[in-house]
C-alpha cells in the first residue's frame, strides 16, 4: 500500500476534531530554530506549522497563537506561519545515506520505502527522518533536516513494483504532485492517473475549489459549476460580502460590480467613491487618476490649483523632463524650469556613467568636450575590470587601451 493512501484514512482521524486545530494556543513539538519560508515544524498532540518567512530565533517548546489556521505569534514573536492539520512520523536510515538519484529506492527503519525522485547528494549516517503528513496536501519527507523530493511506499513489501524507469519515474511522480495539490487542474495530466489516483484528484480538486470560492474574493476563479445547492448559497453570500467591502472603500470603483448593490449600499458606495476620488484629486499629483467629471466648480478649482502646485514642483527639480507638464507653465516658471533641466542634465552628463540619460543637444561645446572625457574614463574604468566586457565600448577606446582591455577580459 502506499503512503498517500495511508494519508487519506488520517482525514477520517482528523475530521472530528478539526475546529481544535483551526483556532487557538499550540506549543512546538521540541526545539524551535527560527523560521525559514517552507519550514515545517510539528505541534504537540497534532498539527504542523509551516513557515512562511524567514526569522531567526531558539526557543524550547514556544507557545504559538492562531487566529483559524494564520499564526499570530511564536514565543511571543509577530512571525508568518500557517497550520496545517497533520502529523509527523518520526523515523531513521539505518545505514549511511549518500543522497539522492531519480529512482533510487530507500528502507527506512520503519519498513516504509522512500523513493527519489531528484538528483542529490549528500552523506550522512544513519540520519533522522520526518514524514510530514497533511489532510490536504501530499506528504513532505526531510532527511536528516534537508527536504527531498520523492514518493513514498507503506510497507518495503512492495518495493519491487515501483517503476524501475527513472524518467518516467520522475515525470509521473512530478505530475502526481501537481494534481494531488487540487489547485491547478489544468496543470494536470488527468491521463497518467490510475483510478485510485483520480479519484483522489477529484476530491483535492473539489476542496481546493471550495476553498477558494468561500473566500469571495475572486468569483472569476470559482468554478461554481462544481458546487452543490447548499455550497453555491454560501458562495453568493461570500462573494456578496466581499464585494460591499471593495465597493465600500470607494478606491477602485472598476472593481467593484454595483449591480449587486441594493439602493441603500448604492447610495453608501457613491459617497465612498466621491470622498476617495476628491482625495486623490487634492493631492494633485496624479490628474489621470483623478475623475474630474465628479467636481463641483469649488472642488475642481481646488484641484487645478494643487495640479498646478505639484506640477511645478515637480518641473523645478529639472530632473525628469517627460513627467513635467511644460504647457501650465508661465514665461517666468518655464525660464526657471529651463535652467533647472539644464543644471540637471549637465550633471548627469558629467558623471560619464549613462550616456544614453544625457542630452547631449543641451551641451556648449565646451560641455560636450568635457563630458566625451567624462564618458571615456567611465568606459575605460568598465573595460579595465574585465567583469563585464558586453558593457565596454571598444569603439571609444584609443588602439593601445582597447588592447589593454581586450587582453584582460581575455585573461
Amino acid at each position: 500500500m502506499k503512503l498517500l493512501t495511508l494519508r487519506n484514512s488520517l482525514i477520517i482521524f482528523f475530521v472530528f476534531s478539526v475546529s481544535e486545530i483551526l483556532a487557538g494556543t499550540f506549543k512546538i513539538d521540541g526545539m524551535f530554530e527560527g523560521c525559514r519560508i517552507g519550514k515545517f515544524y510539528p505541534l504537540q498532540n497534532r498539527g504542523i506549522l509551516e513557515c512562511r518567512e524567514n526569522f531567526d530565533a531558539i526557543q524550547f517548546e514556544p507557545i504559538v497563537e492562531s487566529d483559524g489556521q494564520e499564526v499570530m505569534t511564536i514565543g511571543g514573536e509577530h512571525i508568518d506561519a500557517f497550520l496545517h492539520d497533520g502529523a509527523v512520523i518520526q523515523t531513521n536510515i539505518d545505514d549511511v545515506f549518500d543522497g539522492c538519484d531519480i529512482g533510487k529506492k530507500i528502507i527506512l527503519a520503519n519498513q516504509m520505502v522512500f523513493v527519489c525522485s531528484e538528483n542529490r547528494y549528500k552523506y550522512t549516517f544513519q540520519p533522522n527522518v520526518a514524514i510530514f503528513l497533511f489532510v490536504s496536501r501530499t506528504p513532505q519527507i526531510f532527511i536528516g533536516n534537508e527536504k527531498f523530493a520523492g514518493e513514498l511506499y507503506y510497507s518495503s513489501n512492495y518495493v519491487n513494483t515501483i517503476p524501475n524507469n527513472k524518467n518516467q519515474s520522475r515525470e509521473y511522480l512530478d505530475n502526481l504532485e501537481k494534481c494531488l495539490t487540487g489547485d491547478y487542474p489544468s496543470l494536470c495530466d488527468h491521463s497518467m492517473l490510475n483510478a485510485d489516483e483520480a479519484e483522489r484528484v477529484r476530491k483535492a480538486e473539489y476542496r481546493s475549489n471550495l476553498e477558494k470560492c468561500l473566500t469571495g474574493d475572486y468569483p472569476s476563479l470559482c468554478d461554481h459549476s462544481m458546487l452543490n445547492a447548499d455550497e453555491a448559497e454560501r458562495v453568493r453570500k461570500a462573494e456578496y460580502r466581499s464585494n460591499l467591502e471593495k465597493c465600500l472603500t470607494g478606491d477602485y470603483p472598476s472593481l467593484c460590480d454595483h449591480s449587486m448593490l441594493n439602493a441603500d449600499e448604492a447610495e453608501r458606495v457613491r459617497k465612498a467613491e466621491y470622498r476617495s476620488n476628491l482625495e486623490k484629486c487634492l493631492t494633485g499629483d496624479y490628474p489621470s487618476l483623478c475623475d474630474h467629471s465628479m467636481l463641483n466648480a469649488d472642488e475642481a478649482e481646488r484641484v487645478r490649483k494643487a495640479e498646478y502646485r505639484s506640477n511645478l514642483e515637480k518641473c523645478l527639480t529639472g530632473d525628469y523632463p517627460s513627467l513635467c507638464d511644460h504647457s501650465m507653465l508661465n514665461a517666468d516658471e518655464a525660464e526657471r524650469v529651463r535652467k533647472a533641466e539644464y543644471r540637471s542634465n549637465l550633471e548627469k552628463c558629467l558623471t560619464g556613467d549613462y550616456p544614453s540619460l544625457c542630452d547631449h543637444s543641451m551641451l556648449n561645446a565646451d560641455e560636450a568636450e568635457r563630458v566625451r572625457k567624462a564618458e571615456y574614463r567611465s568606459n575605460l574604468e568598465k573595460c579595465l575590470t574585465g567583469d563585464y566586457p558586453s558593457l565596454c565600448d571598444y569603439s571609444m577606446l584609443t588602439p593601445a587601451d582597447a588592447k589593454r582591455a581586450k587582453r584582460i577580459s581575455n585573461q
